[in-house]
């Protein structure tokens, strides 16, 4: 009967990095969806309201 022992001489590292970019886009997407959440408008509504203030005044 024989054993083998085998050693590892450096242990093995998991190095990684994370690139977040983030356009201007993404900032007025992220505010209507908070403001959307916590308020209920949404721009719908708020292009509504200049609708029926502005262009249905008969």
């Amino acid at each position: 009967m024989a054993f083998v022992d085998i050693k590892i001489a450096n242990l093995p590292t998991v190095r990684y990095s994370r690139v977040v970019t983030a356009t201007y886009l993404d900032l007025v997407v992220s505010v209507g969806g908070i403001i959307g959440l916590f308020v209920g408008i949404s721009a719908i509504n708020i292009l509504e309201l200049f609708y029926w203030c502005l262009c249905r005044r008969n």
